[in-house]
């Protein structure tokens, strides 16, 4: 299936055939061996190339290669010719196409959104921190470490500029007395973006958070402390990531 044998005589040209028809054939059998040796040249000038290729998304970026996921595996892939030693080009949710069978990169394609911060030493230039996805969730604290305003402020910028939907994850609602309203500093982010007060630890609040991340793909931002690993692991309890508590 996908051959076809050419039978052919001396008076016809097979060049010719194979110019207009050629790439309706997998692959293409000369009959005889001296139009084989003639042709054959021809013949893969104009049989369709095999391309093995498959599209994935980036989950980690590692010295010299990176790790996608792909009909639900994950795949590591090596950076070769044009992509050698630019692992600082990739960045997780990137959307690549590959080779299965070689395993190595074959493009990046271009991105939908992106989460980039400023280096603040040498030359100024950007970091991408996360790629094509649809929403940041800038995640505080209400206290252990004390909500800070000008965090959040940087990162709603951040998303702002790259595209993204920003909301904000008020985290560690326990540690407010019983019937305590949150603080004014973080009431008066309301009139900007939309707040969840949640707690990972009693999974008050985590219902209206989930529900708000359904069908998207969201990135999660904060500071060392705010409770980022316990907040996913209380909506995806078999990941099971290690927290600082």
């Amino acid at each position: 299936e996908g051959v076809e044998v050419l039978h052919w005589p001396f008076t016809r040209s097979i060049e010719g055939h194979i110019e207009d028809h050629g790439r309706e054939y997998d692959v293409i059998v000369l009959s005889r061996y001296y139009v084989a040796t003639k042709y054959i040249d021809c013949a893969r000038r104009h049989a369709p190339p095999l391309v093995s290729e498959a599209q994935g998304t980036v989950l980690t970026v590692t010295r010299g290669g990176c790790d996608v996921v792909h009909a639900e595996q994950v795949i590591h892939l090596k950076l070769v010719g044009k992509h050698a030693h630019r692992e600082t080009a990739l960045a997780v949710g990137d959307q690549v196409s590959f080779d299965p069978l070689r395993r190595i990169v074959i493009d990046v394609l271009p991105r939908r959104t992106v989460l980039a911060r400023q280096r603040s030493f040498g030359k100024q230039r950007e970091q991408v921190l996360a790629a094509n996805a649809d929403r940041l969730a800038i995640v505080a604290s209400v206290a252990s470490p004390p909500f800070r305003s000008g965090a959040v402020d940087r990162f709603l910028l951040a998303a702002h500029l790259g595209g993204l939907e920003a909301i904000l994850v008020v985290n560690k609602l326990d540690l407010l007395e019983p019937g305590a309203a949150l603080p004014d500093e973080i009431r008066a982010c309301e009139s900007v973006l939309e707040v969840f007060p949640v707690s990972a630890r009693t999974g008050a609040g985590l219902e209206a958070f989930r529900a708000r991340l359904a069908r998207s793909t969201a990135v999660l931002a904060g500071h060392s402390g705010v409770g980022k690993s316990s907040l996913i692991n209380a909506l995806e309890p078999e990941l099971r990531l290690e927290t600082g508590e």
